[in-house]
């Protein structure tokens, strides 16, 4: 009967240290290639998997007398340690055969996961041991003033034994899951998954906390014969010093992911104001356009009134088929022509705005030999904003024109164009590059638009650079659209969707 007891609660036990083990990994959205996209089954494997291991370890006669000898159990507290690397190592080949993707983070999550059942392992290890002496204790004083019989000293041990091994569990379950709850909701609390240098950061306290594990194994408790040394007993400060270790294990683990959230969140909010940055010097730039415009039209407005009394006066007082004169007249003509040719806009879109956008950045890119193509119309009844058609066009003829200045070639080029297609305005650039494969940048969580990452900014400050491509991206989201980018052979394209917005 108390075998049966003891199985029923170690199988209870490990089912719901499996389940949350299984929850760690819900909520990714790799491919999976076993199960498909069931969740259900996903999460049934993982937990099946953690469960069959233990209980074989702890029931299967075999396996115990492979693992211990002759006499099935632990001898010495380093015995445990290759079945926890072992635990481990058939985990992360479990978790990678359901996903596929980003093995980093698997990684990760199943080294947190280990570390955090360890030290929930280790605090319940060194109090309880406290509670444990104190209960044994009493009960051996009884039993020495003969207080208790043998017989109830007996009932009271396998009681105790009872509701000791009973409120462990419950209380290290109880632990486990504040603990996992707290670590998810910190880990996706956002869209955007940690990956890369993050993860290498988030998982050093992991890490610590398993190294710091296999250290107590190996020196937890040892048996000779019948004697039994115990770390606790040679050291009873280590009582207390061991859960406190663990909790500050615990900490770091947990600290870390919100350590990385608040360096995530002040990021954004300086990219953020580097957009705002961005787009204000943007409109500054396209107001400072107008005003030379508005100029150039006052001044050809005072010089028409001179041209037409000097032209007036040589009509009056010379002999227009004379050469000098005729000579004189085409110099005033020329001069008219010339102030004219300073307003005209050489590109034309349908819409003034972009207008001068387009035509400044061509008439910089001109003067630095890159030759420019213009196929672009704005139709009117889009409902698309002027100055986020400015944005878009600001940003991404300006890196057009920097790729372009970067490279030694002298075939350098840009090219924009659009078409319409019922209710949706796609706006394409081509332009040349060095022909170097720009880097991407990680999303981390699902792909938005129409792109799965942004090209990564070659320039060494993150903040102040790379922001164009977002707010470009940014735009087109507010009309339901998005953008998509291939670089190849040295040409780089950038389309972005835009969809018409009912007013």
């Amino acid at each position: 009967m108390n075998q049966l007891y003891d199985f029923v609660s170690d199988l209870l036990f490990v089912l719901c240290k499996g389940m949350l083990f299984a929850s760690f990994f819900k909520e990714l959205e790799g491919k999976r290639s076993v199960f498909g996209k069931s969740r259900i089954a996903a999460g049934a494997f993982l937990t099946v998997q953690y469960m069959l291991i233990r209980m074989l370890s702890w029931w299967l006669t075999p396996w115990k007398h492979f693992l211990y000898g002759e006499e099935l159990f632990a001898t010495d507290a380093r015995q445990s340690i290759p079945l926890q690397m072992l635990y481990l190592g058939i985990s992360l080949l479990c978790v990678w055969l359901v996903y596929r993707e980003r093995v980093q983070l698997l990684v990760y999550l199943s080294v947190t996961f280990y570390a955090l059942e360890e030290m929930v392992r280790f605090i319940l290890y060194g109090l309880g041991d406290i509670i444990a002496v104190g209960v044994l204790g009493s009960l051996n004083r009884m039993l020495e003033q003969q207080r208790l019989a043998v017989e109830g000293y007996l009932a009271a041990m396998q009681i105790y034994s009872f509701v000791w091994t009973f409120a462990m569990n419950l209380v290290f379950l109880l632990l486990l899951i504040f603990l996992c709850r707290a670590y998810r909701k910190q880990l996706y609390s956002r869209s955007n998954r940690p990956d890369g240098r993050e993860l290498h950061f988030l998982m050093i306290p992991g890490i610590i906390s398993i190294g710091i594990g296999i250290f107590l194994r190996g020196t937890a408790y040892k048996m000779k014969g019948a004697e039994v040394f115990s770390l606790l007993e040679a050291n009873p400060e280590l009582r207390l010093v061991i859960p406190l270790v663990a909790a500050l294990c615990i900490a770091s683990i947990l600290k870390s992911l919100a350590v990385l959230r608040e360096l995530e969140h002040v990021y954004e909010e300086k990219a953020s104001l580097e957009s705002y940055r961005q787009r204000a010097m943007d409109m500054e730039a396209h107001m400072q356009d107008m005003e030379h415009l508005y100029d150039g039209i006052r001044g050809v407005k005072h010089d028409i009134k001179n041209y037409a009394a000097d032209l007036e006066q040589l009509l009056l007082q010379g002999d227009v088929s004379q050469t000098e004169t005729r000579e004189e007249m085409q110099e005033y003509l020329d001069g008219l022509y010339q102030s004219m040719e300073q307003l005209a806009m050489r590109y034309t879109t349908g819409n003034a705005v972009t207008d001068v956008v387009v035509n400044r950045h061509f008439r910089e890119a001109q003067s630095k030999g890159i030759r420019t193509e213009c196929d672009l119309l704005c139709p009117a009844g889009m409902g698309i904003q002027s100055f986020d058609l400015a944005v878009i066009l600001n940003n991404a003829l300006e890196n057009a024109r920097e790729a372009c200045e970067k490279q030694r070639s002298l075939e350098r080029y840009i090219r924009v164009w659009s078409e319409q297609k019922g209710n949706f305005l796609l706006l394409h650039m081509e332009n040349s590059y060095d022909g170097r494969k720009p880097e991407k940048e990680e999303t981390g969580g699902e792909t938005k638009g129409l792109r799965d990452s942004l090209p990564k900014s070659s320039k060494q400050d993150a903040i102040g650079h790379g922001i164009g491509m977002k707010n470009i991206e940014k735009c087109a989201q507010k009309y339901a659209g998005g953008l998509h980018w291939e670089a190849e052979n040295g040409v780089f394209r950038l389309s972005i969707m835009l969809q018409k917005k009912d007013s």
